[in-house]
């Protein structure tokens, strides 16, 4: 009897978790953690705001802009941002650096007109723990899907995607300050994409637990700051020469491991290369 009733409550606990499920669905430009920013669109959900398990589908139908309050910490288990059909334009953004957001999969939509969705990280901080894709298959000009970070923290677990046909229209935007992008996995491109950096700080950090390639051959891709802290047997590997101009600032082997293999690293008097104790570089 006993057991018939922990294996009945565990089910129990099951069902309700499953129904706690949801879609929602942005139907108001205003904060996160406002119901009135969301439709349910399917499934249920006590509250009226996305959590861990639900899908949250922005900017589908209309123009919204959904903000990320200050001293909030939002959760979705996938993100989608616009759709493939629709002409929408469409932003998550953060309101300062105590907003933040754990979400599974995010994927920007790019829109059937001549608009642009965003995820504007600005000084916020964001948990991906699975994959980001910027989808742009329109080669049209002005049809832009956006990761953009100011000061903020970003951390991808897994890959970035960059599934687009013009360069432009797919981008990971960070030129407006000294923000951060933790990459575990890699950046992937269909075709085309662009990454774009400036002396402002930022750093582009391989923190893998899988072999990474920093990847140099990407037409237009000029790091700032590159940090490694990959801690697999193989670590992180170039795929090009570095050279003062594809990296202006500094390279520091924090943790883990960097392999050169057939490809040199060159700098200026002015930049820094460094290899903290404890990690390794392995020449050729």
């Amino acid at each position: 009897m006993k057991r018939f009733f922990i294996l009945f409550l565990a089910l129990f606990i099951i069902s309700l978790e499953a129904m706690s499920q949801a879609t929602f669905l942005s139907i108001s430009s205003s904060n996160w953690n406002d119901g009135g920013t969301w439709l349910k669109q399917s499934g249920t959900d006590e509250d009226n705001i996305p959590d861990a398990n639900d899908t949250v589908r922005l900017a589908l139908i209309q123009n919204d802009v959904a903000t990320i309050d200050a001293n909030y910490s939002a959760s979705c288990a996938r993100l989608e941002i616009g759709s493939p059909l629709t002409s929408t334009s469409g932003t998550l953004q953060f309101q300062n650096a105590t907003s933040s957001l754990t979400v599974g999969t995010i994927v920007i939509y790019q829109s059937t007109s001549v608009a642009n969705r965003e995820l504007n990280l600005g000084s916020g901080a964001m948990t991906i723990t699975q994959n980001a894709t910027l989808e742009a298959p329109d080669n049209s000009s002005n049809k832009k899907t956006i990761i953009s970070i100011s000061t903020g923290n970003l951390s991808v677990n897994g890959d970035i995607n960059f599934n687009s046909t013009n360069g432009s229209n797919a981008v990971l935007d960070m030129t407006s300050g000294s923000g951060r992008l933790n990459i575990g996995g890699s950046f992937v491109f269909t075709t085309d994409g662009t990454i774009t950096t400036a002396g402002m700080g930022s750093v582009i950090n391989f923190n893998g637990t899988n072999a990474q390639i920093i990847p140099f051959n990407i037409a237009g891709l000029v790091y700032e700051n590159i940090y490694v802290n990959n801690t697999h047997v193989n670590g992180a590997v170039l795929n090009d020469n570095i050279t003062p101009s594809n990296v202006t600032g500094e390279i520091r082997v924090q943790s883990g491991k960097l392999r050169t293999g057939n490809f040199t690293i060159a700098g200026t008097a002015g930049q820094t290369f460094q290899v903290d104790s404890g990690a390794t570089i392995v020449v050729g």
